[in-house]
């Protein structure tokens, strides 16, 4: 029903194969756990999840070729939302796009006992030999990694994991209420506290 071969170019790190190996298996259970039978929704949601992992394991492949080649640009800094230019309009695709779900773990339930082979994707993310590999590039592999360790229930690794939001840092960022003024207004004739204190004229 779909090509299970191999995606990667050549000439990846060692330890780059070693890490999308071990994605391509859970790429290929993917594909096992779509049986005949299945009608609707999730026949869709299954391929439109292989074809994800497809192609976040041909850019892992590449992005870790250019980075051992020397030849990556460093990231610019992105302007503010303010200071941005307008985006143009993204044409219509052609075939409606299946949203993937977002919960964590989500694609780790679609699968049939697949924890020895989620076990051994998260083995590679945790040797230290590619930890230090992911600390030359930590942006450019966590916006393809973070993705995947979400679906299967996975806690990035440190080098990609995102940083807890600062509360004491948002709290310093949201402007602090203005205190509330007292109104002052003219005293009305008729008020009891008013008229005590107003002087009796004649």
């Amino acid at each position: 029903m779909f090509d299970t071969g191999p995606v990667l170019p050549p000439r990846p790190p060692a330890i780059v194969v070693a890490l999308l190996a071990a994605l391509q298996r859970l790429r290929q259970a993917v594909v096992g756990s779509i049986e005949p039978s299945d009608r609707g929704p999730r026949i869709g949601r299954m391929a439109a999840a292989f074809l994800w992992l497809d192609t976040v394991m041909e850019r892992i492949a590449r992005l870790a070729v250019r980075h051992a080649e020397g030849r990556l640009r460093p990231l610019r800094p992105r302007p503010a939302q303010a200071d941005a230019p307008p985006r143009a309009p993204r044409p219509k695709p052609k075939l409606p796009r299946i949203a993937l779900p977002r919960q964590f773990g989500w694609l780790a339930r679609e699968l049939e006992r697949p924890d020895a082979l989620i076990d051994a994707f998260a083995a590679r993310l945790a040797d230290p030999a590619f930890q230090s590999f992911l600390q030359a590039e930590p942006a450019r592999f966590g916006r393809l990694l973070r993705p995947v360790c979400h679906a299967f229930g996975l806690t990035p690794p440190g080098p990609i994991r995102e940083p807890a939001p600062n509360p004491t840092a948002k709290a310093r960022a949201e402007p602090k209420p203005e205190p509330e003024r007292e109104r002052w207004s003219w005293p009305r004739r008729g008020d009891p506290e008013t008229d005590a204190l107003s002087p009796k004229i004649g």
